[in-house]
């Protein structure tokens, strides 16, 4: 088992970092400037995806936030219609039943 082992960590040698090439004195700077780049793509990529998070919640607070503005509008509109309607009623049914009195 041990023999396995120490022989794959020989065949894997130094260090690898994502683009597959060993990284030594001769190409430490440029592994660098190209690793930099690499991870700024990936950078961009997850940004692009919070930023898409980020406005899919704001839309949902704003459209949800838009649905009770309109939803306890019409309700109170409702409500103040059902008793103006009623105070209506309640006048011309006052008028009815002083007309007949009158009579």
């Amino acid at each position: 088992m041990f023999v396995a082992i120490t022989k794959t960590l020989k065949r894997a040698g130094g260090f690898r970092f994502a683009v597959g090439i060993r990284i030594t004195k001769k190409n430490a700077w440029f592994m660098l400037f190209a690793l930099m780049f690499a991870y700024m793509f990936q950078a961009v990529w997850y940004m692009l995806i919070g930023i898409c998070w980020v406005a899919y919640y704001g839309m949902y607070w704003f459209f949800f936030g838009l649905y009770k503005i309109y939803y306890y509008l019409f309700k109170w509109s409702a409500l103040g219609v059902k008793k103006l309607y009623a105070f209506i009623k309640g006048k011309i049914d006052e008028k009815k039943a002083a007309n007949s009195k009158v009579e």
